[in-house]
Protein backbone atom coordinates (compact mmCIF):
# COMPACT_ATOMS: atom_id res chain seq x y z
CA UNK A 1 0.00 0.00 0.00
CA UNK A 2 2.99 2.30 0.92
CA UNK A 3 4.62 2.11 -2.52
CA UNK A 4 1.32 2.83 -4.59
CA UNK A 5 -0.01 6.14 -2.15
CA UNK A 6 3.15 7.03 -0.26
CA UNK A 7 4.55 7.02 3.12
CA UNK A 8 2.69 9.50 4.58
CA UNK A 9 -1.30 8.57 3.50
CA UNK A 10 -0.31 5.54 4.62
CA UNK A 11 0.87 6.56 7.80
CA UNK A 12 -2.40 8.33 8.37
CA UNK A 13 -4.66 5.95 6.94
CA UNK A 14 -2.57 3.57 9.51
CA UNK A 15 -3.27 5.82 12.46
CA UNK A 16 -6.79 6.71 11.44
CA UNK A 17 -7.78 2.87 11.42
CA UNK A 18 -6.61 2.24 15.02
CA UNK A 19 -8.09 5.15 16.62
CA UNK A 20 -11.62 4.38 15.04
CA UNK A 21 -11.20 0.77 16.42
CA UNK A 22 -10.47 1.87 19.84
CA UNK A 23 -13.63 4.87 19.60
CA UNK A 24 -15.91 1.64 18.45
CA UNK A 25 -14.33 -1.71 20.71
CA UNK A 26 -16.91 -0.84 23.37
CA UNK A 27 -19.54 2.06 22.81
CA UNK A 28 -21.50 2.62 25.73
CA UNK A 29 -25.56 2.30 25.42
CA UNK A 30 -26.44 5.91 25.92
CA UNK A 31 -25.62 9.23 23.40
CA UNK A 32 -24.52 11.30 26.41
CA UNK A 33 -21.47 13.74 25.12
CA UNK A 34 -18.92 13.27 22.54
CA UNK A 35 -17.67 9.79 23.88
CA UNK A 36 -20.94 8.08 23.43
CA UNK A 37 -21.50 9.36 19.44
CA UNK A 38 -20.65 5.42 18.29
CA UNK A 39 -23.70 4.97 20.90
CA UNK A 40 -25.66 3.16 18.37
CA UNK A 41 -22.59 0.15 17.87
CA UNK A 42 -23.77 -0.89 20.90
CA UNK A 43 -24.16 -4.76 21.39
CA UNK A 44 -26.18 -6.73 23.73
CA UNK A 45 -24.96 -10.24 24.49
CA UNK A 46 -22.00 -11.90 25.48
CA UNK A 47 -20.87 -13.31 21.73
CA UNK A 48 -21.82 -10.17 19.76
CA UNK A 49 -19.91 -8.55 22.14
CA UNK A 50 -16.82 -10.79 22.23
CA UNK A 51 -16.96 -10.42 17.68
CA UNK A 52 -17.12 -6.31 18.01
CA UNK A 53 -14.08 -6.61 20.73
CA UNK A 54 -12.20 -9.02 18.24
CA UNK A 55 -13.26 -7.33 14.92
CA UNK A 56 -11.64 -4.18 16.90
CA UNK A 57 -8.42 -5.41 17.89
CA UNK A 58 -7.80 -7.29 14.07
CA UNK A 59 -7.97 -3.64 13.30
CA UNK A 60 -6.23 -1.90 15.34
CA UNK A 61 -3.59 -4.75 14.11
CA UNK A 62 -4.14 -4.22 10.79
CA UNK A 63 -3.59 -0.04 11.69
CA UNK A 64 -0.61 -0.19 13.51
CA UNK A 65 0.94 -2.37 11.07
CA UNK A 66 -0.07 0.14 8.59
CA UNK A 67 1.68 3.21 10.37
CA UNK A 68 4.95 1.75 11.84
CA UNK A 69 6.03 0.46 8.44
CA UNK A 70 5.75 3.67 7.36
CA UNK A 71 7.08 5.67 10.39
CA UNK A 72 10.35 3.32 10.30
CA UNK A 73 10.76 4.11 6.98
CA UNK A 74 10.31 7.83 6.80
CA UNK A 75 12.63 7.61 10.51
CA UNK A 76 15.55 6.33 7.73
CA UNK A 77 14.91 8.37 5.26
CA UNK A 78 15.20 11.37 8.14
CA UNK A 79 18.25 10.12 9.35
CA UNK A 80 19.64 9.50 5.31
CA UNK A 81 18.65 13.34 4.84
CA UNK A 82 20.85 14.65 7.96
CA UNK A 83 23.53 12.26 6.58
CA UNK A 84 23.32 9.36 9.23
CA UNK A 85 24.45 6.01 7.35
CA UNK A 86 21.56 3.44 7.30
CA UNK A 87 23.07 0.73 9.98
CA UNK A 88 23.21 3.39 12.55
CA UNK A 89 20.10 5.09 11.62
CA UNK A 90 18.87 1.48 12.06
CA UNK A 91 19.64 0.71 14.95
CA UNK A 92 18.30 4.55 16.55
CA UNK A 93 15.15 3.59 14.85
CA UNK A 94 15.05 0.14 16.64
CA UNK A 95 15.62 1.56 20.15
CA UNK A 96 13.37 4.85 19.88
CA UNK A 97 10.66 2.24 19.01
CA UNK A 98 11.66 -0.49 21.59
CA UNK A 99 12.11 2.45 24.33
CA UNK A 100 8.22 3.66 22.93
CA UNK A 101 6.54 0.24 23.29
CA UNK A 102 8.23 -0.53 26.82
CA UNK A 103 7.12 3.18 28.09
CA UNK A 104 3.90 2.07 26.67
CA UNK A 105 3.78 -1.54 28.34
CA UNK A 106 4.52 0.32 31.47
CA UNK A 107 2.49 3.48 31.90
CA UNK A 108 -0.58 2.43 29.43
CA UNK A 109 -2.18 0.11 32.04
CA UNK A 110 -1.78 1.94 35.09
CA UNK A 111 -3.36 5.07 33.19
CA UNK A 112 -6.03 2.57 31.54
CA UNK A 113 -6.77 1.12 35.14
CA UNK A 114 -7.72 4.20 36.74
CA UNK A 115 -9.69 5.40 33.50
CA UNK A 116 -11.31 2.61 33.65
CA UNK A 117 -12.26 3.06 37.00
CA UNK A 118 -13.28 6.28 36.72
CA UNK A 119 -15.34 6.53 33.73
CA UNK A 120 -16.07 2.74 32.74
CA UNK A 121 -14.29 0.82 29.99
CA UNK A 122 -16.85 1.94 27.06
CA UNK A 123 -15.55 5.17 27.35
CA UNK A 124 -12.13 4.78 28.15
CA UNK A 125 -11.81 2.96 25.28
CA UNK A 126 -13.70 6.16 22.78
CA UNK A 127 -11.33 8.63 24.91
CA UNK A 128 -8.17 6.90 23.67
CA UNK A 129 -9.45 6.48 20.20
CA UNK A 130 -10.16 10.32 20.10
CA UNK A 131 -7.10 11.19 21.34
CA UNK A 132 -5.19 8.67 18.97
CA UNK A 133 -7.73 10.31 15.78
CA UNK A 134 -5.99 13.63 17.23
CA UNK A 135 -2.87 13.09 17.38
CA UNK A 136 -3.31 11.21 14.36
CA UNK A 137 -4.64 14.43 12.62
CA UNK A 138 -1.81 16.88 13.99
CA UNK A 139 0.80 14.45 13.04
CA UNK A 140 -0.60 14.32 9.66
CA UNK A 141 -1.02 18.55 9.12
CA UNK A 142 2.27 18.46 10.70
CA UNK A 143 4.39 15.92 7.97
CA UNK A 144 2.51 17.53 5.29
CA UNK A 145 3.89 20.75 6.21
CA UNK A 146 7.50 19.67 6.60
CA UNK A 147 7.55 18.02 3.56
CA UNK A 148 6.16 20.71 1.66
CA UNK A 149 8.71 23.46 2.49
CA UNK A 150 11.57 20.70 2.19
CA UNK A 151 10.49 20.75 -0.85
CA UNK A 152 10.08 24.05 -1.83
CA UNK A 153 14.11 24.42 -0.03
CA UNK A 154 14.93 21.85 -2.71
CA UNK A 155 13.74 23.50 -5.75
CA UNK A 156 14.94 26.46 -4.51
CA UNK A 157 18.40 24.78 -3.57
CA UNK A 158 18.47 23.41 -7.15
CA UNK A 159 17.95 26.83 -9.00
CA UNK A 160 20.90 27.74 -7.05
CA UNK A 161 22.67 24.63 -7.66
CA UNK A 162 22.26 25.38 -11.65
CA UNK A 163 23.34 28.83 -11.53
CA UNK A 164 26.07 28.12 -9.89
CA UNK A 165 27.15 25.35 -12.04
CA UNK A 166 27.00 27.85 -14.84
CA UNK A 167 28.77 30.00 -12.92
CA UNK A 168 31.73 28.18 -11.16
CA UNK A 169 34.00 27.37 -14.10
CA UNK A 170 33.85 31.87 -14.97
CA UNK A 171 34.79 31.93 -11.38
CA UNK A 172 37.87 29.34 -11.33
CA UNK A 173 39.32 31.06 -14.49
CA UNK A 174 40.31 33.99 -12.37
CA UNK A 175 37.04 36.48 -13.21
CA UNK A 176 36.87 38.09 -9.81
CA UNK A 177 34.24 40.78 -11.03
CA UNK A 178 30.74 39.75 -10.60
CA UNK A 179 29.79 42.28 -13.86
CA UNK A 180 32.42 40.37 -15.65
CA UNK A 181 31.49 37.28 -14.82
CA UNK A 182 27.77 38.52 -15.97
CA UNK A 183 29.49 40.12 -19.37
CA UNK A 184 31.09 37.02 -20.22
CA UNK A 185 27.92 35.00 -20.31
CA UNK A 186 25.82 37.48 -21.72
CA UNK A 187 28.59 37.44 -24.69
CA UNK A 188 28.59 33.53 -24.84
CA UNK A 189 24.82 32.79 -24.95
CA UNK A 190 24.48 35.42 -27.67
CA UNK A 191 27.19 34.10 -29.60
CA UNK A 192 25.23 30.80 -29.63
Amino acid sequence: IMKKIGVIPTLSIGTVVYSVAYYVMAPPKECTGPLSTASFLHVTGQIPSIIQVLSSMAMIGIGIGMALVPLNELMVNEGEVSGLPVEETSDSIASILNMAFTAGSAIGPLVGGVLVHKIGFPRSSALFGICNLIFSLTMTIILIHIFRKRKAEQSVNANTTDTDSISQPLLEEGHTNISEVLDISKKEASSQ
